[in-house]
């Protein structure tokens, strides 16, 4: 009997460990006016401080709003949280959308973009001046990309459910289990932008002349681009990540130390083009330091080891001392049928999907086997859904389809497990819906989202016309887990925060930069 059907018989004697998985999501919004434009507006203090609200926050532009839910161990909990924090969010921007997708809405001028503000206190300039920074390397316009993240963790009781555990080194055990679990990610990731990638077209005036020779787009009625079978283009080197200088990390995930190793040494070594960026001054630097990395952050990954971290102390040094507690997996498109990015369905397969890969061997990932997913991500990002598509299978190249359908069967088996915990079949019934996917393309995000667009004048109509029905049906749902009380509440608590934050930076912010990297 396989490594992975033993495990699948000790969680089938024990299936309630999966009912205390823990899950967050992040969804990233871009703030647009009614005319479908990228707002220009400050971000509203009706909704708290950026810095330090829990649950609503800026990412790395003021218009980019980031909605952060709790960790909840129910799956319906999750999502309502999700929709609570849009709905408050709609009731205090009046005369404002959400833009429905990843890739931005039309841009006329880069200078348009403003960087996120978090106040006066050394934190926040900190905050501002990193993202000042990624302004100077990568430009504006990918600060406008918005994506969903799924945070994800199990209970430790899986993890002594399937292995032999020593309690007296657990914590370093759970480490190499979560990296085992990406590296099986990494090598299968390529799933996540076939069913849910959502951005195979991309607005003209996110692209430059060259870029659309490189990629041979179609044009859509002059102003829209796209390629025919791609799935995501944010997941290409046209979205959220940079073939240059981060090119050069060699990202190791074959063990917690080695991925300290390599991250820490990006953050240590200067890169010749960003020391080229000039300084500003003490107060306002350009950006955090010349290194290929400022801060661990900015290390582009569609999956993040992660840890809560304590007052100051960074993620690394988190990791490091304390282990893996969850993962972040950074590879979703925002769903633009959804009017929270995301939907149940795709969350009941994540956890699916998640639950096979720790389940399945994994073995050290080689320089070879490293070219090999970058290859498959590739194929799949840029022509995912193209009838007999070949990837790269061992020393062989497979059809997506016959190994999507060969990856299913397993599936089906972890969704059983999922489904005794269950009245209904729950999980193997949503696996038949990402299933005739598989053979009809159409029904992916990506297919039903080129229909849509050719059914309209261009991707700013369609952004628009989905962003009002979007606000139209959040307008009229109701509060189900957080309440406007608690939200209330909440904003006016982070702005208190935030003062007390900015009344104790007293010392220079180039002395507290200095004290922060040293």
């Amino acid at each position: 009997m396989s490594n992975f059907n033993l495990k699948l018989e000790s969680i089938g004697r024990n299936p309630s460990v999966l009912c205390q998985i823990s899950r967050g999501i992040e969804r990233e919004a871009l703030r647009i006016d009614g005319n479908g434009s990228l707002s220009k507006t400050l971000h509203s203090e009706k909704l708290g401080s950026a810095l330090t609200n829990r649950f609503i926050t800026t990412d790395y532009s003021e218009s980019l709003l980031e909605f952060i839910t709790p960790v909840s161990k129910k799956t319906n909990e999750t999502i309502h949280q999700l929709t609570d924090i849009h709905k408050f969010t709609y009731l205090n921007l009046p005369g404002e959308y959400l833009w429905p997708m990843s890739m931005p809405c039309y841009v006329g001028n880069e200078d348009d973009i403003k960087i996120a503000s978090y106040g006066t206190s050394n934190i926040a300039k900190m905050k501002s001046t990193y993202r000042l920074g990624l302004k100077h390397r990568y430009g504006s316009l990918m600060q406008i990309i918005a994506g969903v993240h799924y945070n994800f963790s199990f209970p430790d009781e899986f993890w002594k459910c399937i292995y032999n555990i020593d309690s007296k080194n657990f914590a370093h055990q759970k480490s190499d289990f979560y990296f085992a679990l990406i590296r099986n990610y990494l090598r299968y990731g390529w799933i996540i932008p076939y069913f849910f990638g959502a951005s195979p077209a991309i607005c003209k005036s996110f692209i430059d002349n060259s870029s659309c020779r490189k990629y041979d787009f179609n044009t859509y009625n002059h102003s829209n681009c796209y390629l025919p079978w791609a799935t995501s283009l944010r997941l290409s080197d046209l979205g959220y990540t940079d073939s240059n200088e981060q090119g050069l990390i060699k990202t190791s995930y074959n063990s917690l130390q080695e991925y300290i190793t390599s991250i820490t040494k990006a953050m240590n070594t200067k890169s010749s083009i960003y020391s080229n960026i000039s300084y500003g001054d003490e107060e306002q630097p350009n950006q955090l330091n010349d290194n290929i990395l400022q801060i661990e952050n900015e290390h582009y990954a569609p999956i993040r080891p992660k840890r809560v971290t304590n007052p100051n102390e960074k993620p690394l040094e988190a990791l490091n001392h304390r282990g893996v507690e969850y993962i972040e997996i950074r590879s979703l498109d925002v769903n633009p049928f959804s009017p929270i990015g995301i939907s149940k369905e795709q969350v009941l397969f994540l956890d699916v999907f998640l639950t096979w890969l720790a389940l399945e061997d994994s073995h050290e990932i080689s320089s070879e086997e490293e070219a090999k997913i970058k290859t498959n991500w590739s194929r799949v990002i840029l022509e995912g859904r193209k009838n007999n598509l070949q990837l790269l299978h061992g020393s062989k190249e497979k059809k997506l389809k016959e190994w999507l359908s060969q990856i299913f069967e397993q599936l089906y088996k972890v969704a059983k497990l999922f489904d005794l915990n269950n009245s209904i079949n729950l999980y193997q019934e949503n696996l038949n819906f990402f299933k005739k996917q598989i053979e009809d393309t159409s029904l992916t995000l990506s297919g039903k989202f080129l229909d849509r667009l050719f059914e309209v004048s261009n991707i700013k109509e369609l952004g628009l016309s989905l962003a009002r029905d979007h606000k139209a049906d959040l307008e009229k749902a109701k509060f189900n887990n957080l309440d406007e009380k608690t939200f209330q509440l909440e904003v006016s608590e982070s702005l208190t925060r935030q003062r007390k934050l900015e009344s104790l930076s007293q010392e220079k912010f180039s002395t507290f930069l200095k004290n922060y990297f040293n």
